[in-house]
């Protein structure tokens, strides 16, 4: 089964996140999908809170635009895992020997080497961070030691790694310092996302599914306002839309094809090139609303990681066979009364219990609680019981 690894920060639901999706079936031919979703990055981008209203949290908004993208490889039948940066990044800087390796990694990255990703085109660069660089290095290392920080998922490294072009800034110094450490080390194969515009406003706000047609026309005008189109990107633009809409576009209220557009389009005549080509876009977005509205995505799974002596005698004290019970029963629709009742315990034994397994953060903090721990993951390599004497 052709395996792949990749990551993507769903600020929004940008087209290039659904083209990132649609990369992986059509241009790798995957089975097997390992999505890392960069969380931490989203919520430190600050067009992520754009209009986000006081009844929905950052959480449940992340959550949204997950779905889509779970929805997106449902419909073109890819099996898929998600994983979140924030639980990968705290199982990666666990392991001592990983995190020596970020350092050694970061101790060899040069100025000179960031300077060459200004080269790479339709790659926004200029906002890159160190926060970001950081990811970039900690997100191969998660993807190269997958079987070790993610039992619980596989039991075998990815085939590919798939990634922007900007990987490649940081691919010659990260596979050079592995392979310094290691001697041999069997790396993922290396793929990039290509011929994708980047198409932005003023604000750094890429076209979106939820965007109504003159939003999106608003982009597509502002993003011209500042540079003579060019034949390629307008080329490169419609391929991404024909992965959806196939050769049935529009032109002048016109079902046409991909070459007929190519042919009859002015590029001197920004106002129509922005007109038609956010009209293509729209009609790419409405296009997937539909496909994607019959698709349900993955019920969510999260594993508890546990690493250290501490952790592990606690939970081992704090769980028991009622309490197990009782997180059986935690699916969302249960109160404590109908958990009670299923479980045949009383229910004063059933509330200070679920107290107890929500500051454990196994379940939600709702009247109907949810779990949110699936399983338990053990690192029995990392756990030092010497201190311990061995005791039971």
């Amino acid at each position: 089964m052709k395996s792949v690894y990749t990551n993507i920060s769903p600020v929004t639901n940008a087209y290039t996140n659904f083209n990132h999706v649609v990369y992986l079936k059509n241009v790798l031919g995957a089975k097997k999908v390992y999505l890392c979703v960069w969380d931490s990055f989203v919520y430190e981008d600050p067009r992520f809170y754009h209009g986000l209203d006081s009844k929905t949290d950052k959480f449940q908004k992340l959550s949204e635009n997950v779905a889509l993208l779970e929805k997106m490889m449902k419909h073109l039948g890819l099996s898929y895992k998600i994983i979140y940066l924030s639980e990968a990044w705290e199982r990666l800087f666990k392991k001592t020997q990983y995190s020596q390796i970020f350092q050694k990694i970061m101790a060899r990255l040069t100025i000179e080497d960031l300077k060459k990703g200004f080269s790479i085109p339709y790659i926004p660069y200029n906002d890159i961070s160190l926060s970001k660089i950081n990811y970039i290095i900690a997100d191969y290392l998660i993807a190269v030691h997958l079987p070790e920080l993610f039992p619980e998922i596989t039991d075998q490294k990815p085939k590919y790694y798939l990634s922007s072009e900007r990987f490649k800034v940081f691919n010659d110094c990260i596979t050079t310092t592995l392979r310094a450490n290691y001697g041999y080390i069997d790396l993922p194969e290396l793929a990039l996302v290509k011929n994708v515009p980047v198409i932005l406003d003023k604000k750094g706000f890429i076209p979106s599914i939820e965007m109504p047609l003159n939003a999106i026309r608003r982009v597509f005008t502002e993003y011209y306002s500042k540079k003579e189109p060019e034949h390629k990107e307008v080329e490169d633009f419609l391929g991404v839309l024909q992965h959806v809409l196939n050769d049935n576009l529009v032109f002048k209220e016109k079902s046409v094809s991909v070459s007929e557009i190519t042919k009859n389009l002015n590029h001197d005549d920004k106002y129509l090139l922005s007109e038609v080509l956010a009209d293509n876009l729209h009609l790419y977005f409405q296009e997937l609303k539909k496909v994607l509205s019959s698709k349900q995505p993955d019920a969510p799974t999260r594993s508890k990681y546990i690493s250290d002596e501490k952790e592990f005698s606690n939970l081992l004290k704090t769980l028991n066979p009622m309490k197990i019970r009782i997180l059986q029963e935690c699916n969302g629709s249960n109160s404590s009364l109908d958990i009670a009742r299923k479980t045949g315990l009383n229910k004063n034994t059933v509330s200070p219990y679920l107290t107890q397994l929500r500051n454990l953060g196994f379940i939600t903090n709702d009247r109907t609680p949810k779990r949110i721990i699936n399983s338990l993951v053990i690192d029995l390599d990392g756990i030092d019981m010497k201190n311990n004497g061995g005791k039971g």
